[in-house]
């Protein structure tokens, strides 16, 4: 018997490769009378390391609010779907071997930015992921605590295998 399962692929961009896809303003203004391919979305991710506590200094300069993360992106791209794939070496297409501290940020966005005041439906919080432990979690690293710095980021392919 068959089983139709989902499997996630953490795809690295180029820097152009980067700019190319947040920067499709014009066009934006190309498809806008095609609602589907305005409105289609992307999922994108960021992996980032916590290197060190931040001083008593930097901590006074931070202002904002944490916002927790979502636990569910749409309906195939949830947190505990996103869980079981790291934890089961998930495909990132670079080497890369987890440390404690590192935190994964996996987000979904319109593929195209918003013209003027025609607006889209708002997207969820992104959903983070932290190594603790040799696991994966379903968590967040305060910001507000500790410095972090990028190690790579991308967009996510979602496959299905029969």
């Amino acid at each position: 018997m068959c089983e139709n399962k989902k499997y996630i692929i953490f795809c690295t961009c180029n820097e152009q490769e980067l700019k190319s896809i947040l920067n499709l303003e014009i066009e934006s203004f190309k498809i806008f009378d095609n609602k589907e391919e305005y409105n289609k979305q992307i999922y994108y991710w960021k992996l980032e390391k916590t290197v060190r506590e931040l001083t008593f200094e930097e901590k006074r300069r931070i202002m904002g609010q944490i916002i927790r993360p979502s636990e569910k992106l749409d309906q195939d791209l949830t947190a505990e779907f996103v869980m079981e794939a790291l934890n089961n070496n998930a495909g990132f297409d670079f080497d890369y071997n987890p440390e404690d501290g590192d935190e994964l940020l996996i987000g979904v966005s319109y593929k195209y930015p918003q013209i003027g005041n025609h607006y889209r439906p708002l997207l969820p919080q992104p959903m983070t992921f932290v190594y603790e432990n040799k696991e994966w979690y379903f968590g967040y690293i305060d910001h507000f605590r500790y410095k972090q710095i990028e190690l790579k980021k991308g967009n996510i392919k979602l496959r299905k295998s029969i």
